[in-house]
C-alpha cells in the first residue's frame, strides 16, 4: 500500500508538473497583432488600386519565429463576403510558403518605427476602385476592408495564428 501511495503520488507530481509547464508556455508565448500604421490616410483614386499600410507588432513574453501572413484589401459592396471568403480559404496551420521573419517581444507600448519589434506592409486591392465603389463607401459602412492572418511560432517550434479584419 505504501508503494501504491507512492505511485499516485509520483503521477500526480508529473501532472502537476505538466499543468505548470502548460501554464509557463502560455503565459511566455508570442502574441502578434496587426494594427495600422500611425498617421495614415488611406487614398482612394478612382481607377486605381486600394493600398493598405499595416504593421505587425510582437506583444507577447518571448519571439515570434516563423512568421508568415497573408493578406487582402477588399472593396465594393460584397467586401464583408469577401472577407469571410478569404478566411473559409485559408489554411488554420501555416502553408510554409515563403520567407518568414522573427520579431521580438515589444517592450510595453511602442513607438513603431524606432522599434525592432515592428514588421511593415502595404497591402494593395485586386481590383481597382471604381466611382461607384466610392459612392457606396461615402454613404455605407462595410465598402472596404482589410483581412489578415498571421501564423507564426515560439522558440520552442509551439504554433499560434492571428485573424484580424478591419474596416
Amino acid at each position: 500500500s505504501n508503494r501504491k501511495a507512492t505511485e499516485s503520488s509520483e503521477r500526480q507530481s508529473k501532472s502537476a508538473l505538466g499543468a505548470s509547464i502548460e501554464a509557463l508556455r502560455v503565459e511566455q508565448r508570442p502574441y502578434v497583432v496587426d494594427t495600422d500604421v500611425a498617421r495614415q490616410r488611406l487614398e482612394l483614386n478612382v481607377g486605381q488600386l486600394v493600398r493598405w499600410d499595416r504593421q505587425f507588432i510582437n506583444y507577447g513574453r518571448s519571439p515570434a519565429v516563423n512568421i508568415e501572413a497573408v493578406s487582402g484589401v477588399f472593396i465594393g459592396e460584397t467586401a464583408l463576403a469577401q472577407v469571410d471568403a478569404f478566411f473559409d480559404t485559408q489554411p488554420l496551420k501555416t502553408p510554409h510558403q515563403g520567407p518568414t521573419m522573427t520579431l521580438p517581444p515589444s517592450p510595453g507600448i511602442i513607438a513603431c518605427p524606432e522599434s525592432p519589434s515592428c514588421s511593415y506592409t502595404s497591402i494593395l486591392s485586386k481590383t481597382v476602385l471604381t466611382q461607384e465603389v466610392v459612392t457606396f463607401m461615402q454613404h455605407s459602412a462595410g465598402g472596404i476592408a482589410v483581412a489578415i492572418r498571421i501564423w507564426y511560432t515560439d522558440l520552442s517550434g509551439n504554433p499560434y495564428r492571428s485573424d484580424a479584419c478591419h474596416m
